[in-house]
């Protein structure tokens, strides 16, 4: 199968590697984390914290670093998972299952990135979003013509979005997804498995959506599949140079 030719990145912000140790016994694999630059808050859920049950609560564990922890609260539909690539990961059953924050993760006025492995067992699920007081402020999802990023051109009061599509939706497979924005020039990036496979403009809105980030649901599009290690940067707009890979 040949690849359509990919558009050319931005030039990635400048960071430092950095290794984290497991946190509980994996699969004997060379594991690294996306990395964040210094100064610059960020947030890790990890979404290993127990083997089985609801997944009633996860930790953000670099939150406390660098800004306000943001620990996440599941749903009934949320539930820990065990035995593939990722052990433990979050499991969604595509109805109620979510998982939220209290508070906004990003500052939707500025450039971020956003980081998550998954694997989806159906299409249309949202993997991430970030709630306006209407419609969601962010979302990304398995669309049926590849995965969607979208960003609301107002503070999530109405349905009016900048939206990219590229790669394609593999059902049952893992997948590294990478999302960023840059303010300085315009542009919103998608990466699917750490190739650059969609852009396009977006002007930040004065003031962006600031509702609750969200894990699994965009107010719409409920995820089914398996969720793990979602990253979060506010500041800078990053592409997977050092990924997270299992």
């Amino acid at each position: 199968l040949r690849l359509p030719a990919t558009p050319k990145p931005p030039s990635p912000a400048t960071h430092e590697p950095v290794n984290s140790p497991p946190k509980s016994p994996r699969p004997a694999t060379n594991r690294k984390r996306a990395c964040a630059p210094k100064n610059r808050q960020s947030h890790t859920w990890p979404l290993d914290d127990a083997q089985t049950g609801t997944a009633a609560t996860a930790a953000d564990t670099t939150g406390a670093v660098n800004a306000t922890a943001l620990p996440l609260t599941g749903t009934s539909g949320a539930t820990w998972h065990t035995g593939d690539v990722f052990s433990p990961d979050v499991q969604l059953d595509g109805k109620t299952g979510y998982l939220t924050t209290s508070s906004k993760a990003l500052d939707l006025t500025g450039s971020f990135t956003l980081d998550a492995w998954v694997n989806p067992t159906a299409l249309g699920g949202a993997v991430l979003a970030q709630n306006g007081s209407a419609d969601a402020g962010l979302t990304l999802y398995a669309g049926s013509n590849g995965w969607v990023f979208a960003l609301n051109t107002g503070a999530g009061t109405a349905n009016s979005y900048d939206t990219i599509t590229g790669g394609t939706v593999q059902l049952s497979a893992w997948t590294h997804l990478t999302v960023s924005y840059d303010t300085g020039n315009h542009v919103m990036s998608l990466y699917v498995d750490d190739v650059y496979v969609a852009n396009g403009n977006h002007t930040a809105p004065t003031t962006g959506a600031t509702g609750d980030f969200v894990i699994g649901y965009d107010g719409t599009r409920s995820f089914t599949g398996q969720i793990a290690q979602v990253q979060a940067w506010n500041g800078t707009a990053l592409s997977p140079v050092q990924p997270y890979t299992p």
